[in-house]
């Protein structure tokens, strides 16, 4: 009896060893996509939408695979994450899914350089600018931002400053109460970097928008569709130093009521100027005196006017035919 209560003791501990490492086992990502939900749990097997995971970080270190997507059931605070592969975080409209953080940044994207990461309908807030930047990019192939706000950060609400080539999207987005409200920024060397930023809004930042670059390498930009209004500094500054390559072009764009510059370009770059409004601004409309080469090139069908010292400075603005 006592050999047949030792084997059974020894059998139980062989099934509770076993069902440890199952549960171990389960925290390995399986999954191609995962649910979060406000009254999901965080552990071994959650995911689906009858058992969703409560964080964006554990569905995506434990559950999804890379390649996969992490879907919003419900409204709700979801956490800060740090995003290391490929993947697609997404709200498709069911309420508010929050993204808080309040110190650092909300949402780190570390992903590999071929890496596709895609965002949508995400609320990300830095608690009264007590924490850095609501999305930080260092590393992906590929970068898009879809119906995201991103509000109350001190550094920015969006920092684009990928250390490889990139291609970056950001479209039906709000940038508010940041210190910038979308900003790249590039020192490295060597990179080909396209950047697509439609139907966005900064306003109430310092600056709303701001693209950088300050290395060896080459970026085209495009802003289109969009507000850049009432920022405590510029509507949007285009900066160039180093060798870097840089085109920028503005289409469809509104700049007004800022306490700087509508619109301020320095450096070498080119600046492609159409059917935009840059209006009621405390300094100047379109101030280019601090270009060293390039140009802005406008198409002769902006509304440049009623900016308080004057609508534009410097002698580097070029005006050609519409074609």
């Amino acid at each position: 009896m006592k050999t047949s209560l030792v084997a059974a003791g020894f059998g139980a501990g062989l099934c509770l060893a076993a069902i440890g490492l199952g549960g171990s086992a389960a925290a390995t990502p399986v999954a191609n996509r995962a649910w979060v939900s406000g009254h999901g749990v965080d552990q071994a097997g959650c995911g689906a939408p009858v058992a969703p995971c409560r964080s964006l970080q554990y569905a995506h270190d434990s559950i999804v695979i890379a390649g996969g997507e992490i879907d919003i059931l419900d409204p709700a605070g979801y956490g800060s994450v740090t995003i290391t592969k490929a993947i697609s975080i997404v709200n498709d409209g069911v309420g508010t899914a929050g993204v808080q953080a309040s110190s650092g940044n909300a949402i780190t994207i570390n992903a590999g350089p071929g890496d596709a990461v895609y965002l949508k309908g995400l609320n990300i807030d830095g608690i009264h600018a007590s924490a850095s930047n609501g999305v930080q990019l260092n590393t992906a192939g590929t970068l898009t931002i879809i119906n995201c706000v991103a509000r109350h950060f001190a550094n920015a609400g969006i920092l684009l400053s990928p250390t490889t080539s990139t291609q970056m999207n950001v479209v039906d987005s709000v940038m508010t109460d940041d210190g910038l409200g979308l900003s790249y920024s590039v020192t490295g060397t060597g990179f080909l970097d396209t950047l697509v930023i439609e139907h966005a809004f900064a306003a109430d930042d310092d600056i709303g928008f701001r693209v950088n670059g300050a290395g060896a390498g080459e970026v085209d930009a495009n802003i289109s569709d969009s507000h850049a209004d009432n920022n405590q500094s510029f509507g949007v500054e285009l900066q160039q130093a180093g060798a870097y390559s840089m085109s920028v072009g503005l289409d469809n764009i509104h700049a007004d009521d800022n306490l700087k510059d509508g619109v301020a370009v320095s450096g070498a770059l080119v600046a492609n100027l159409n059917r935009s409004v840059v209006r009621a601004n405390a300094l100047w409309g379109v101030e280019s005196s601090q270009l060293t080469a390039g140009a802005v090139v406008s198409y002769g069908n902006n509304l440049i006017h009623n900016n308080g010292i004057g609508d534009i400075d410097g002698s580097a603005l070029t005006q050609v035919a519409l074609q």
